[in-house]
């Protein structure tokens, strides 16, 4: 019972660690993103009101940054946690970053 018990904590601490988060970014800014880094992610422009593609990222800190076309520069820290992996982010009318 005891090596059981010992395998079964092994794979819920290896599939714990191994979740992955995939996040979208909405544009409702006024004007268009020309850079937008998630983590180790690059995309060159995100137009008013366009969805990025996926980021599939891990659990844990996570920095977003965007600048608009006029060059504003704008970021946010997130942490990637819990039991939702499929993220939706928008960037609103005051450039803030926001969970949807």
């Amino acid at each position: 019972m005891r090596v059981i018990t010992i395998h079964f904590l092994l794979l819920l601490v290896i599939s714990c660690q191994k979740k992955d988060y995939n996040i979208n970014i909405v544009n409702n800014y006024f004007e268009d993103i020309y850079g937008l880094d998630v983590g180790v992610y690059h995309s060159d422009s995100l137009k008013i009101n366009e969805t990025s593609g996926v980021f599939t990222l891990k659990k844990g800190d996570l920095i977003i940054r965007y600048y608009s076309i006029s060059g504003l520069k704008f970021e946010s820290n997130i942490t990637l946690a819990g039991s939702k992996t499929n993220l939706t982010f928008v960037i609103n009318e005051n450039g803030e970053l926001v969970r949807f």
